[in-house]
């Protein structure tokens, strides 16, 4: 994929990361780098690893078992102590072998999830910076058209065409936008850290 290699980089460079993140970046982008960044992710991925090294440990454990076992094969027969195959490494070592395999499939399951868990995430994160961003736009044209209304129930009350009641309602109603428009900018200030 194009954009993972583009945004490789920035899976150790906090600077790329925030570039890419700048002012409209795509879902896809947020996915990308949630995958290349998040510390759970990265977690799972070195027990993968581990477990794979676990693998690799037993299989060495096999091979020097082997070679002890060819190299002790004829004292041990000469001996009266038996051949040896009757010594149970085999058995233990496929023993081993299974449960590092059965460790490796539950590692890789737990990075699954830690995937799945992280991309929700980060696409709640994004959606919900999405809204905050929509409802800012909103607001802000609420305000406008209540400038445009406190104009003309002004130019009514000086007119004597309207109460002095309804110019306080709408002036209350432009600041209480105006109000929310702050908190909402702050809120999404905060999503965008995040």
């Amino acid at each position: 994929d194009g954009l993972l290699r583009s945004l490789a980089g920035a899976a150790g460079d906090p600077g790329q990361a925030e570039q890419a993140l700048g002012d409209g970046f795509s879902l896809r982008t947020l996915e990308t780098l949630t995958l290349l960044r998040n510390p759970a992710i990265r977690t799972k991925e070195a027990e993968v690893r581990a477990g794979l090294e676990v693998f690799g440990q037993a299989e060495q454990i096999d091979a020097v078992l082997r070679r002890y076992r060819s190299l002790t094969a004829t004292s041990m027969a000469a001996g009266g102590m038996g051949t040896p195959s009757d010594f149970p490494f085999p058995a233990i070592l496929a023993l081993k072998g299974k449960i590092v395999d059965e460790e490796v499939r539950a590692a890789r399951e737990r990075l699954e999830a830690a995937r799945r868990d992280a991309i929700t995430a980060a696409r709640t994160a994004y959606w919900e910076l999405i809204f905050v961003g929509q409802a800012a736009e909103i607001t802000s044209r609420m305000i406008d058209l209540l400038e445009n209304l406190d104009r003309s129930v002004a130019s009514r009350y000086e007119s004597g065409k309207t109460s002095f009641q309804d110019l306080v309602r709408i002036r209350i109603e432009r600041e209480k936008a105006r109000e929310e428009l702050r908190t909402l900018a702050e809120e999404r200030a905060n999503r965008a850290a995040d």
